[in-house]
């Protein structure tokens, strides 16, 4: 999988079609570079996307690797507990 698939799944969750205004990376492209997003290690590089309206960043929970999100601006959803259930 790469972030462009998680990053999708995320957005999906969400209703957030909105454009991607802004990508900070510690690699070139790092959407496009695949990685094993099961448990184990983390392989994902760091990244934060930030659309129009929500901001997305690297999870993990025992080596298993997503991108959670949240609203960009202050709102009244409260945020769950990021990395496990």
């Amino acid at each position: 999988m790469s972030w462009a698939d998680h990053l999708s799944v995320a957005r999906k969750a969400r209703g957030d079609s909105t454009p991607i205004v802004h990508i900070a990376a510690a690699v070139p492209d790092p959407l496009g570079v695949e990685f094993d997003d099961s448990w184990g290690v983390a392989e994902g590089s760091p990244v934060t996307i930030w659309t129009e309206t929500h901001v997305y960043f690297p999870v993990v929970h025992d080596g298993k690797e997503w991108l959670a999100g949240v609203p960009r601006d202050p709102c009244d959803i409260a945020s769950r507990h990021v990395g496990g259930e």
